[in-house]
């Protein structure tokens, strides 16, 4: 789903459903998390979405490993 051009003009479950509603594919899959209960940095990681095993991470900007 891709974001709306003007977030104000959408109703209340059409913000929702964009905010939350997303594929969760199985398998490897590429996110972004924050590191909020330390530095609070942002970094990306890959996670198994079966086992919820982190493969690795990341910096933003860098190339998927």
């Amino acid at each position: 789903m891709t974001r709306p051009a003007d977030p104000a003009s959408v109703d209340d479950a059409a913000w929702a459903a964009y905010l939350y509603l997303r594929e969760n594919p199985k398998g490897r899959h590429t996110e972004r998390w924050r590191h909020v209960h330390g530095c609070g940095r942002f970094f990306n990681c890959v996670r198994d979405t079966i086992t919820d095993r982190i493969a690795t991470t990341y910096k933003p900007g860098g190339t998927p490993p």
